[in-house]
């Protein structure tokens, strides 16, 4: 089931535009925290991605079993497994299959920083993901993004760039109200992929209050997030020292 669609309107030109530059992204590999970061900070890109043909893996840095910590009906291990039950679908919904996923398997809310015990474990990990996939740009979340699994999915990515990607482009995003902006910032029309990121987001049920009823103090995704995620652009910082301020 999908929610109604955001108000949108017909950009033929620009969707024409967007297929073309993201076809430059060559084979892309994105890195998300946690399921439904993948649709939230990047699900329009995705989308035009797989229109595009271009390869994509996506590599789920934790478990997401910290979102309802005290439910009874869903312990850890149920949690984990419906967690990544709705990312599949997500992806699906974005174009992809359930082979395009993979896993480090971190426990949510405790992913290192660099010198923390298990930082060089999940780079050596996600190293060997990279190498294998041999990206062109690599997608990750912003380095000042205000959740800290956030901040460590990026300083892995980094780490894994250096060690096994040195020539990828690398592009941020921000989902918790960090800055995907500076001199080498620029957006992406999604227009012609809101509806289909909508419905992508929409598959995340756990994280709308629709699945695990036990727990008061459970995540939901607050207003704010939903409504960016009505947005027709997502925004991204290039820190790969280039240069361009293009809208896509």
């Amino acid at each position: 089931m999908c929610w109604p669609a955001p108000h949108r309107h017909t950009n033929c030109g620009g969707v024409e535009l967007a297929l073309k530059k993201v076809a430059e992204f060559g084979r892309t590999l994105v890195l998300a925290p946690h399921p439904d970061d993948e649709t939230i900070g990047c699900g329009g890109l995705l989308a035009l991605l797989a229109q595009a043909g271009q390869p994509v893996r996506v590599v789920l840095v934790t478990d997401g079993t910290g979102s309802h910590r005290r439910s009874l009906a869903y312990p850890a291990p149920r949690l984990r497994a419906l967690r990544r039950s709705e990312m599949v679908a997500a992806l699906a919904a974005l174009g992809y299959s359930a082979t395009t996923l993979s896993s480090l398997g971190l426990r949510d809310g405790h992913v290192p920083l660099g010198g923390e015990a298990g930082f060089a474990s999940a780079v050596s990990l996600l190293s060997r993901i990279t190498q294998r996939f041999a990206p062109d740009t690599v997608v990750m979340p912003a380095q000042d993004d205000h959740h800290a699994d956030h901040r460590a999915t990026q300083a892995l990515g980094v780490a894994a760039c250096a060690a096994a990607a040195p020539g990828a482009r690398r592009l941020e995003y921000a989902v918790w109200g960090g800055r995907a902006a500076g001199p080498a910032a620029w957006q992406i029309d999604i227009q012609a992929v809101l509806h289909t990121k909508w419905c992508a987001l929409a598959l995340h049920r756990s994280q709308h209050g629709q699945v695990v009823h036990d727990d008061p103090h459970g995540f939901t995704l607050p207003q704010d997030v939903l409504d960016r995620c009505r947005a027709p652009v997502e925004t991204y910082c290039e820190r790969l020292n280039r240069t361009s301020d293009a809208t896509l």
